[in-house]
Formats: structure tokens, sequence, C-alpha cells
């Protein structure tokens, strides 16, 4: 061996680790990137589809869902204004705004939903009893 491989052997291991080092947060940072996009774009689109397909499925009639955000770091859910009309298209259940935000790590380690908060403002159910015994 040479003097010079021998100075240039650990020059090699040094940038292989900062070549692994690099691809690791490269990694990371596309993965928390990623999770953001789901949280904060995909999430509140799913929640807006789903809510509505499933009422229209079972219900057969169109639910209105208006602001919907998702805060993933913080597990924050924020819906605007809701309504579910009745049969004549009246509102019979609205809101102005429902906030939850669900205590993560507690949810975690009970393996079930806990929440830190729910604020629901200006809810509204009108129900009617109509004579063939639906509501």
């Amino acid at each position: 061996m040479t003097d010079e491989s021998v100075k240039t052997e650990p020059q090699a291991r040094g940038r292989s680790w900062l070549r692994v080092l690099l691809i690791v947060v490269l990694v990371l940072a596309a993965l928390v990137g990623l999770y953001a996009w789901a949280g904060f774009q995909l999430a509140p689109r799913l929640i807006t589809s789903q809510s509505t397909q499933y009422v229209r499925e079972h219900y057969g009639r169109e639910l209105t869902l208006r602001d919907v955000q998702f805060n993933p770091f913080k597990l924050e859910l924020r819906i605007g204004e809701m309504v579910l009309p009745d049969m004549d298209g009246s509102p019979m259940l609205s809101w102005k705004q429902l906030g939850v935000d669900i205590a993560g790590i507690r949810s975690l380690f009970k393996r079930a939903f806990a929440f830190e908060g729910i604020r629901l403002s200006e809810p509204r159910i009108d129900l009617v009893h109509r004579a063939d015994g639906k509501w």
C-alpha cells in the first residue's frame, strides 16, 4: 500500500457515510412531505366525497360539507358548514363549524381515539314526526 491509498481510504469512507446520510435525510423528507400532502390535501377530499356518497346511498339525500380541513401534524379536523336536508329539502340537521382535536399519543397507547376537544358551533336539528311514522 502506498501512502496515497492510505490517505484516500478514510476519505472515501467519510464520503460514503455522507452519501448514506444524505439519502436517509432525503427519504425522510419525502415521507414527511407525502404525509403532509395526504393530510392537508387528500384527507379533506376523502372526508367530503365519502360522507356525501354515504348519505346519498343510505338516505337518498344530498349532504353539504363546506371548508373541510385536516392538519396531520396537530391532528385537528375542522368542518365548516354542514347541512343535511329533510325529504322536502329544508335543513334537518346543520351546524356552522365542527372542530375535533385528536389526542395523538393517548390514542396510540389506548388503541382507540382519544379527544382533546370537540367544538360544535350553532348546531340545529329540525325533526318532524310524519303521519306515516317516519321522521
